[in-house]
């Protein structure tokens, strides 16, 4: 159902409650360019914490972590993320390239 203040909205802001769809293209960019930016920051093959991460790419930890999900999926390369804890609450993740 169509609301005449639908347009009121950014197609972010509509993302936030499920009303965008996937190939909305400014929620694409967005995306896209952090996970660009932490692909690159991780592609040297180290265990990083989300605070690391963080401090590392300007990238929120909630965005780091949708990202690395990202990077699991067959359509963004399928590579391993593996993790381990280094105390409880506290995870590293490392990003292992998957090469096809």
């Amino acid at each position: 159902m169509k609301h005449d203040d639908d347009d009121d909205f950014s197609p972010y802001d509509k993302a936030q409650f499920g009303a965008v769809l996937p190939d909305d293209p400014e929620i694409k960019m967005r995306a896209g360019t952090q996970r660009a930016k932490l692909f690159n920051f991780m592609s040297c093959g180290d265990f990083f914490t989300l605070e690391e991460l963080t401090r590392g790419t300007g990238i929120q930890a909630q965005s780091i972590g949708a990202r690395l999900r990202d990077f699991r999926k067959p359509q963004y390369g399928g590579h391993f993320v593996p993790k381990k804890m280094i105390t409880p609450g506290v995870w590293m993740y490392r990003l292992v390239r998957v090469t096809r």
